[in-house]
This record gives structure tokens, C-alpha cells and sequence, in this order.
């Protein structure tokens, strides 16, 4: 480094006024402000600053003085901006700098992507930027690669396309290396001692895959492979022009080993291939396979991809999904459509069982609805009948017609399907069914007489008839329905409610009344209607007698409701000249229809007689004699 003797500055310092004028243009020391090189002691300004010669302001391996005599930026460490450092573009002698283009400006100093002539030479390559160059071999020989492979004229080619992006004009060159022989491109890929990427290095990127996943380089010691892991050997380029060790199969130092022959998933003859020598056909297309390659089986099994792998047992090839492999695919034929097994046959040796006969898929089938079906798969993967969604459920209907197709008509389990199953039936145990001689379904229920049958018979709150309505179809005199709004009639005029159901009175089924009704009386023979049924003076009873006649004895041949006459009951046994009102023959009969005979009356034997054996008949044991000479009783 150049040094400045401080005494000079001092001696200027010291100064008078007089030579203050000489002292302001003495050159400034390193790192003083300037506007001009002549201002520093170094005579070096960058740019606004005095810089030390031997110094190097931007990093770039050139001293500041260097680069002032280049003209080239000590404050830059690429002064022209192509993205090449000043050190490289100058090279090993900044004395005779690097100039490619030969036109006696220095590398450093022209862009090497800048082309101010758009002829698609950079103006670092091109001797003449202010001309087009029409020779596109010049500028193939610039531009594109020229060693290795490349190396021969005339192999490469270039295309120079004019561009213009967001409104700059500029070319790009495009190389062609297609004929080229052996050309890799951007990576080397072949070992076999060329450059094939042109770039002046020869098999720089070709490497031996060791296992555990290292990569050796060419000339590095390397484990060989398969059966010849344990030995080692050099990374060298083998057969095929790939890295190999030289320990393994086609290497310089193979010792030999036994050759693929079976199927066991090693490497046996240390090529680095596994069981190269299988194969698997595709039964379907006849293609061949090798050991490893993506293979696609049969039916189901070729609904994902296999890989083809030594079949168990054998020396022969399988693709992993087909059945017996490692990822068998196959499972039982069922009635899809699908080859379920893999076997290449569709739905094979399925039968539909019909009443025990076995028929194939296609054949005819079906048995009354369901004639005329045709044996398919069903969703369920078993063989149907195509007919057979025309079946019921097993149930039968009163119609001679085998509806659930079984062969059977009108069979009674099949009736009792349609027997109510609701209201008081619920409650009910079924215990027949079978059709009427009207050839309607009649259900037969435990306990008899809960079930009305197919109508309701009684207002009693209940589905007596099992059809999931409640006493539908009753209602008043006046047609008024249950629940409906009504007035009371008879003696209960003047009240009103509800339609509701009464209760049964002497065994009658109940009936629909109004509740105003219900505080009726019982019915007495006056012109008054007092039980609110809208009838006057009819007997409190259905039954014979009305509850007020007597229905035994004589009276029974002329059992009928009373009739009111007068006020009075009047019943029509009172015309019977048997009818007594109290008796009073002594005839066998009860005439007073007490359900005594003949009862408190005594008996007076006419004639005279002594005795009179058996004169008293069983039952009459204690009646009283009658007052009389020679009587005996």
C-alpha cells in the first residue's frame, strides 16, 4: 500500500494565509470526498471517494489500480452486469486481459448476454456490434456447446429469432444439437468415457447406486450387488454404458456367480437385476411381462395394478393380484357380472334352486304370477327369477291365483298374511285362515267373538272390525256421527252435548247417543219418553218379556214385549186360558208362570179311599192334606 508522510499535511496545516490558496489543491489521502481522479493522491476517484490502488473496494479479486487501467469498476463486481465476475472475464493476466471477440475490448468490459446488433452474438463474442452476423455457424460455434460430442463442425446448428418483450426488441439464440450422436443434453447419463453434454467434462454426472442408497463416483471403491454384496471392487462404466462396480456382472473384476435360474427375489447373478429371466403372460392378451413390471390381471383382480412376482412354489412368474399372489384380488363367484374369481369366465356354475330343480343362468323360470321370468343375477349376487319382484311376500289372496309364486294356491299360510293385524286383532291369536264360499278371506281369532269381522258391531271405543278405524259407520237416529254437537230428546230435552258411544244394555251392542241422553230413566208405561231414546212407553228390554212379562211356565208359548195400555203393562200370555195370576189347579203345570208348578195348592182324592200309594209324586214331598174321611197321604 502506498503511504503518505504525515508531515506534509502538518506542514500545510501549519501554514500561514498566505499559502492557503496552494494547500487547497494538494491531492487528498485515501478515503477523502473528490469529484476527480486528479484530487487524490492515488489517482484513483470511484466514485466519489478516493480509493487506496492497491485496495479492492468491491471484493472481486481486482485491485482498485487494476481496475482503473482496465476501466472497468472497482465498485462492482461485475461492471458490466451480465452476471460473470470481473476476475473471471479478466482471467489469470490483468495485463493481457480476456477478450473472446478479439475486437480489443476486454470481456469485463462487453456483456455476455447483451446483443446490440440483434444477430444473437453477445457483444463479448461478437468482434462487431454495430454489424449482423449472417453466418449462423459463427454463431452456433459462440453460442452453443462445441466440445465433447459436439465438437465436430456441422453437427450443431442454431436458429436466431428476433423477440420483443413489453415493447424491447431483443434475439435469442435456439441451438439444435438432433444430430448430435450420443448426446445426453443438460445431464450426463451415459458412462462411457465421452462428454456427451458438451460441457468439457467427460462422465461427471453418472454415479453407481450402492446399496443403502449411497452413490459412488466414478473410480471410488464400491460393494457390489446380489450375491456379490460382500465383495468390493472400483465405481468403473460397465455394459450398457451405466456405472457399475467392477466387482459385479460385465465388471473388470467379476469373479463370476451362479445365474438367475429361479424364482426367489435375489439378485443371484450380480447384475442388478432380480429374476430377470421370469416372465408372466397375460392370459387375456397374450403380452409378456418381466419380473417387476406393472401387470393387470383378470376379472376383478385387474381393478388395481399388480406387479409380476415369483408364483409360490415355482420358478414361474404371477401378477401379485391374481389369486395365490401377494395381494390377491379374487374372491367367490358370485352373481354380479363379474369375473369375482379371476379365472376369465363370468358367473360360471350358478343355479337358481326352483322347488329343487337347478337352473342356469338364462334358462326360463317363474311359477304363477311370476311366469314367464328369466333366470338373471339378482342384486343380492345370487341368481333370481327376472319375474319373481312380481311374487308377494308369501301372502295369498282369495282369488285362485299363486300370487307368491311358490306353487301353492291360496295356501292358508299365505291367507293369514292378509288377516288384520290391528285394533282388538292385536290382541288376538290368529289361529286360521281360509276363503268363505263366497270366496272372500275369513280369519278365525282366539278368543272367539272379539273379532267383528268386516264391520263394527258395537260402539264401544274399539277396532272390533281390525281395520284401524274406530267405530266408523255409527251415529245417531239422526245421523248425527260420533263426537258430533246434539241436543237430548224425550225427557232430557233441553240438555246438550256429544255423540258418544253407550253403554250395552240387556246384551245389546251399545249404540251411538248423545250425551245429554245418558240421564235418562228407565222407561215406564206413561206417554213419557223418560230414557231419552226417543221412543215412549217401549220396555226397558229387548229380550221377550221387555224385563216386566213373566218368560216361564205357561207364559213361555206367548213370550212378546209387553204392550202399555191405559197406563198399565199389559202382556200377552193374560189371553192363556192356562195363565193363572196365582195358582190355583192343581194341574202339573205352572200356570202363574213363577217358575213353580202347582205350588201351596192342596189336594182333595175324590171317592172314598183307604189309602192312595204313591199319591204324592218326588218333588212334592210336604204338601198339605186335605181335610176328609179316609184320606191317607
Amino acid at each position: 500500500m502506498r503511504r503518505y508522510p504525515h508531515a506534509l499535511l502538518l506542514t500545510c496545516a501549519g501554514l500561514g494565509a498566505v499559502l492557503a490558496a496552494s494547500c487547497a489543491d494538494a491531492p487528498s489521502p485515501d478515503g477523502a470526498a473528490c469529484t476527480r481522479d486528479a484530487q487524490c493522491a492515488s489517482g484513483l476517484c470511484y466514485p466519489s471517494r478516493c480509493l487506496d490502488p492497491d485496495g479492492d473496494e468491491d471484493g472481486d479479486g481486482l485491485s482498485n489500480q487494476v481496475e482503473h487501467d482496465l476501466r472497468s469498476d472497482p465498485a462492482r463486481a461485475d461492471s458490466d452486469g451480465d452476471g460473470l465476475a470481473d476476475l473471471a472475464e479478466v482471467g489469470a493476466d490483468p495485463a493481457n486481459p480476456r477478450d473472446s471477440d478479439g475486437d480489443g475490448t476486454p470481456d469485463v468490459l462487453e456483456s455476455a448476454i447483451a446483443d446490440a446488433d440483434l444477430d444473437c452474438l453477445p457483444d463479448q463474442n461478437d468482434p462487431d456490434d454495430a454489424r449482423r452476423e449472417s453466418d449462423l455457424a459463427v454463431v452456433a460455434r459462440a453460442v452453443c456447446r462445441t466440445r465433447g460430442v459436439c465438437a465436430p463442425a456441422g453437427l450443431v446448428s442454431v436458429v436466431c429469432l428476433q423477440l420483443t418483450i413489453d415493447g424491447v426488441l431483443s434475439s435469442e439464440a435456439v441451438c439444435d444439437y438432433d444430430q448430435v450422436p450420443d448426446f445426453d443434453g443438460n445431464v450426463e447419463v451415459r458412462c462411457d468415457g465421452l462428454d456427451n453434454d458438451c460441457d468439457g467434462r467427460t462422465d461427471e454426472d453418472v454415479g453407481y447406486l450402492e446399496g443403502g442408497g449411497v452413490i459412488r463416483a466414478l473410480g471410488e471403491v464400491c460393494a457390489g450387488t446380489g450375491a456379490c454384496a460382500m465383495q468390493h471392487g472400483l465405481v468403473e462404466c460397465g455394459p450398457s454404458s451405466r456405472a457399475i462396480c467392477s466387482v459385479n456382472h460385465g465388471g473388470s473384476s467379476f469373479a463370476g456367480a451362479q445365474s438367475d435360474l429361479e424364482c426367489d427375489a435375489e439378485d443371484n447373478d450380480c447384475d442388478g437385476q432380480t429374476d430377470e429371466g421370469v416372465t408372466w403372460t397375460n392370459p387375456s392378451s397374450g403380452g409378456v411381462r418381466l419380473f417387476g413390471q406393472p401387470c393387470v390381471a383378470r376379472g376383478v383382480c385387474g381393478l388395481a395394478s399388480g406387479v409380476v412376482e415369483c408364483a409360490p412354489g415355482t420358478s414361474d412368474g404371477i401378477c401379485s393380484t391374481e389369486p395365490g399372489a401377494s395381494d390377491d384380488r379374487s374372491a367367490p363367484e358370485v352373481c354380479d357380472g363379474a369375473d369375482n374369481d379371476c379365472d376369465g369366465l363370468t358367473d360360471e356354475g350358478l343355479r337358481l334352486d326352483l322347488g329343487g330343480v337347478l337352473l342356469p343362468l338364462g334358462a326360463s323360470c317363474g311359477r304363477g304370477a311370476c311366469a314367464g321370468g328369466e333366470v338373471i343375477c339378482g342384486s343380492a349376487g345370487k341368481p333370481v327369477c327376472s319375474t319373481s319382484r312380481l311374487a308377494t311376500a308369501g301372502l295369498e289372496r282369495c282369488d285362485g291365483v299363486d300370487e307368491d309364486c311358490d306353487g301353492l294356491t291360496d295356501e292358508p299360510e299365505g291367507l293369514a298374511l292378509g288377516c288384520p293385524t290391528v285394533g282388538v286383532c292385536a290382541e288376538l291369536t290368529l289361529t286360521g285362515a281360509r276363503c268363505d264360499e263366497d270366496g272372500l278371506l275369513a280369519c278365525a281369532f282366539a278368543p272367539e267373538g272379539v273379532y267383528a269381522g268386516e264391520q263394527e258391531v258395537a260402539c264401544d271405543g274399539r277396532d272390533d272390525d281390525c281395520d284401524g278405524a274406530v267405530d266408523e259407520g255409527f251415529a245417531t237416529s239422526e245421523g248425527l256421527a260420533l263426537g258430533a254437537a246434539c241436543a237430548g230428546q224425550g225427557a232430557c230435552a233441553g240438555g246438550s252435548g256429544t255423540v258418544v258411544c253407550a253403554p250395552p244394555l240387556d246384551g245389546e251392542p251399545s249404540r251411538a247417543v248423545c250425551s245429554a241422553d245418558l240421564a235418562g230413566t228407565p222407561e215406564t208405561c206413561d206417554g213419557v219418553d223418560e230414557d231419552c231414546d226417543g221412543a215412549t212407553d217401549e220396555p226397558a228390554s229387548a229380550s221377550p218379556g221387555g224385563g216386566i212379562c213373566a218368560t216361564v211356565g205357561v207364559c213361555a208359548t206367548a213370550a212378546a214385549p209387553p204392550s202399555c195400555v191405559a197406563g198399565s203393562w199389559a202382556c200377552a200370555y193374560e189371553a192363556l186360558a192356562t195363565w193363572e195370576p196365582s195358582e190355583v189347579r192343581c194341574d202339573g203345570l205352572d200356570n202363574d208362570c213363577d217358575g213353580r208348578v202347582d205350588e201351596g195348592l192342596p189336594r182333595a182324592p175324590s171317592g172314598a179311599l183307604d189309602a192312595w200309594p204313591g199319591a204324592q209324586p218326588p218333588g212334592r214331598d210336604g204338601w198339605p192334606t186335605a181335610a176328609g174321611a179316609g184320606v191317607a197321604w
